[in-house]
């Protein structure tokens, strides 16, 4: 299986890439063809700038919906500013969640994770669930959001900046679950 992974943070050095490159390693480890599209070139229009060419795609856009194209595996990870998903990422949703691109919602099983400094990334996920899960009943898609929602808590002191996880114990097991859990669920769905 295609998997594409998207890490909804822009700040140079963040969690959510460290988070994102440990699950890639994952995935690649039990098998799977994968993609990270990391958002540190991230240039789609905020609402009143614009919305994305389709007929003129920058690298990092191009890069992002043809991963999603490609994938039948899509796993957002978000990080968690003041108990919500990032701007950017709700960007995302807004400018890929229209008719145009509702292509990329279709025959996929997403997966959501939310990352934290501190204890937290639950709600961001569930958020980011709930809006992706709107899109695909909007436009009638046949796709499936998974019920999981991975909690990365404390990450920079679980992972380090090549997404090497440092503290071995229930962060690892969690993560190979989870991992391993998405690809389960996708298997029942292709």
């Amino acid at each position: 299986m295609r998997v594409t992974i998207i890490s909804g943070s822009s700040r140079a050095n963040n969690n959510t890439i460290r988070l994102a490159k440990a699950f890639e390693h994952e995935f690649n480890i039990q098998g799977q063809d994968t993609l990270l599209v990391g958002f540190e070139d991230y240039d789609l229009p905020f609402p009143g700038q614009g919305k994305i060419d389709m007929d003129h795609l920058t690298p990092f856009q191009n890069k992002l919906v043809k991963g999603m194209e490609d994938a039948n595996i899509i796993v957002l990870l978000t990080p968690e500013y003041n108990w919500f998903p990032s701007a950017e990422i709700v960007n995302m949703m807004h400018q890929l969640g229209s008719s145009k691109f509702s292509y990329l919602f279709d025959n996929k099983v997403f997966a959501v994770g939310g990352v934290s400094t501190g204890a937290g990334g639950r709600m961001p996920a569930v958020q980011l669930g709930y809006v992706i899960d709107k899109i695909i009943s909007h436009f009638r898609k046949d796709s499936i959001t998974s019920s999981r929602k991975f909690e990365s808590h404390f990450t920079a002191n679980m992972i380090d900046e090549e997404g090497n996880i440092v503290k071995e114990g229930a962060f690892e097991k969690s993560v190979k679950e989870y991992i391993g859990y998405t690809i389960s669920l996708a298997e029942k769905w292709f």
